[in-house]
């Protein structure tokens, strides 16, 4: 859902959105869900703040065997057609100094891209009750969100084991030329054989990222990245700063990156602007949205908001939605280089803003 989205109708000169806050759950492998009366918290949770669970005897999950490949499973109402271990390269022991978790995955045609930690894998979904391995790419840097625009793959890399070179190595130095960063590019005109075309270095890196057309150029894409590591060192990438606002007006952090992609040259992609959409639009304090802590009594304690985690975007309306730390905020993409935000919005029950889904019509917003 980071990607464009398309819808039949376009709501012209939009000027209320309606924000509804909902909890949304995520079910990696999961084939059962199980009706509440099969888990049962005791009143004494009220009194106490402990949670007793009664369980159903009955319950099909209790006693299930654990297994990396052979696990058992209970499901209803789904059938469990195929499973495809991690190939070669993408395994625990071949994975020293990082993480081989699977992240964001695109669909294109018959095609699904997995990202990973680790690089990603391509597979063949044809039959899609025989999918099958197509290509695997190496190259190590998490997060490894993907998305894909016509023959482009966009790739978010964020840890600083990232290498310009796709290296498994590393990279050692605190300061290095070495190291990479921010968004890759890669050609996948051929399936078989993806080909690294650019890499644009970020400040904070590129945990994940929005991929925006351009609404007046066909030949012209956007990329919004949204960072959330440390801010890297000003000799290894000038311009960064990991100072607070109150310090240096040019942080890294309290903004989003914008690149440029001239899709009939992808390899000059670079970034074009670093809009600051957290900050207050009447004052121009840079940290103008929450500012982190505890929303009242018997509340969570929850992040500043000076970075977003993911930003789901809407490009036939104009809108964006974006997840961020302590705050959802909507934005008007009309000008993409210059997202402004025209709304936020907090919630005592959330400690942090983690994705957003339009409603086809672009009139609601779940985060």
């Amino acid at each position: 859902m980071k990607a464009t989205m398309n819808a039949d109708a376009r709501p012209e000169n939009r000027l209320v959105i309606s924000i509804r806050i909902g909890l949304l759950t995520l079910l990696f492998g999961l084939f059962y869900a199980a009706p509440p009366s099969y888990a049962q918290v005791d009143s004494a949770v009220e009194e106490t703040g402990e949670a007793v669970w009664e369980w159903d005897a009955s319950d099909p999950r209790i006693g299930l065997r654990a297994g990396v490949h052979d696990a058992e499973y209970a499901a209803t109402n789904v059938r469990h057609l195929a499973n495809l271990p991690k190939p070669d390269g993408f395994t625990s022991e071949q994975a020293t100094g990082g993480t081989v978790w699977n992240t964001d995955i695109a669909f294109v045609d018959d095609y699904v891209f997995v990202g990973n930690y680790r690089g990603f894998n391509v597979y063949d979904i044809s039959d899609p009750t025989n999918p099958h391995l197509k290509v695997s790419v190496v190259c190590p840097g998490g997060q490894g969100d993907l998305s894909v625009y016509g023959y482009l793959l966009f790739m978010s890399v964020e840890e600083t084991r990232g290498r310009l070179d796709c290296g498994i190595q590393g990279v050692q130095q605190e300061v290095s030329d070495e190291r990479f960063r921010g968004v890759r590019i890669f050609d996948i005109s051929d399936i078989e054989t993806p080909r690294q075309v650019a890499a644009v270095q970020t400040c904070r890196g590129s945990h994940t990222h929005s991929l925006v057309p351009d609404p007046n150029d066909e030949n012209i894409l956007y990329v919004y990245v949204s960072g959330t590591g440390d801010v890297r060192p000003s000799e290894e990438l000038e311009g960064c700063s990991a100072l607070d606002p109150e310090e240096d007006q040019n942080t890294s952090y309290f903004r989003i990156e914008v690149i440029h992609v001239p899709l009939d040259a992808p390899h000059d992609a670079k970034i074009v602007g670093g809009p600051r959409v957290f900050e207050d639009r009447e004052t121009g304090d840079i940290a103008g949205l929450w500012r982190g802590g505890d929303h009242g009594p018997r509340t969570q304690t929850t992040s500043a908001t000076d970075q977003c985690h993911d930003i789901t975007v809407y490009s036939e309306i104009g809108l964006a939605a974006g997840a961020c730390s302590g705050n959802g905020i909507i934005l008007d993409i009309s000008d993409p280089v210059n997202p402004v935000r025209i709304e936020e919005v907090s919630d005592t029950n959330f400690a942090y803003w983690h994705s957003a889904t339009f409603n086809n019509d672009g009139t609601t917003v779940l985060f």
